[in-house]
């Protein structure tokens, strides 16, 4: 088939090596690599000349196109959109309004973000990868500190497991009570999101999991200065930020964590879902 990626970071350069021995491929928005391997062309010939295109994940911030910094120039998600017709367009966090106005000119667009076997594949390597944040900006050792994970979905339930497994005090919030069923079954301390204001006192490390606000300013208060959050969902996340950063919490955006430090094995993530699409 003939494929266009459209910019994107290292995973997506992971994934042009994958998918070049199989199909046609081209790429807009790369620099130059050292073999020349792939087809490079205009972001024009990109999009006419494929039926399936691959954009950044995710894909947008500000109405521009993201990590392109070798494209001519910026691109907006006005002329993106515009000028896609009759394309299968793989993306990520696409907002509404753009993806209304490719299918109303015969897109099909997947958002691989909100495929359930996407999110339980990526677990594994942002998982890992916000354990190694954790470790790299704590002076001391895992080993028996109190961890509070909001969310136990697909990651938090991989990102539990692991911590536990480094004799971390793990404790888990959510609001479904399949969630806490499942804590119980896996030996979890579970927390009532209307338990959080007490019991972030305690907490050495929080992640978030869930990309909505649950920690608001009583919560954020309560925040020990010594304590390390880390942002593992996607906007807006799980902290009031303002507030946050007005208190000088330690905050850390660790978003989009398999692209960063997992790349060729979130290419080859990536790879097979793109084949079962």
């Amino acid at each position: 088939m003939n494929v266009s990626i459209i910019g994107g970071d290292i995973r997506n350069y992971e994934l042009a090596k994958i998918l070049d021995s199989k199909h046609n491929l081209r790429l807009y928005g790369f620099e130059k690599n050292e073999n020349n391997v792939f087809s490079k062309i205009s972001f024009e010939e990109a999009i006419e000349k494929s039926q399936i295109i691959i954009t950044p994940i995710p894909i947008s911030k500000d109405n521009i196109v993201l990590n392109m910094p070798f494209a001519n120039e910026k691109l907006s998600m006005d002329d993106f959109t515009c000028k896609c017709m009759g394309k299968t367009i793989i993306t990520g966090n696409i907002l509404e309004k753009y993806k209304n106005v490719l299918e109303e000119n015969n897109n099909i667009v997947k958002d691989i973000l909100k495929l359930d076997e996407y999110a339980i594949l990526n677990g594994e390597p942002t998982a890992e990868g916000a354990i190694q944040i954790a470790m790299e900006n704590t002076r001391k050792v895992l080993q028996k500190s109190n961890i509070l994970i909001l969310g136990y979905g697909k990651i938090g339930k991989i990102l539990a497991a692991k911590l536990q497994k480094l004799d971390c005090n793990v404790y888990c919030s959510a609001r479904k009570k399949s969630d806490f069923a499942w804590m119980e079954v896996n030996n979890i301390n579970q927390v009532k999101y209307e338990e959080l204001l007490e019991t972030i006192k305690n907490m050495d490390i929080i992640f978030n999991t869930v990309p909505s606000i649950i920690l608001n300013e009583k919560e954020i208060e309560n925040i020990k200065q010594t304590a390390i959050y880390i942002e593992l969902a996607s906007k807006p996340g799980g902290i009031d930020l303002e507030i946050a950063q007005k208190l000088e919490k330690n905050i850390i955006n660790a978003q989009g964590l398999p692209g960063k430090v997992a790349p060729v094995t979130s290419a080859q993530i990536l790879a097979k879902i793109l084949e079962n699409i």
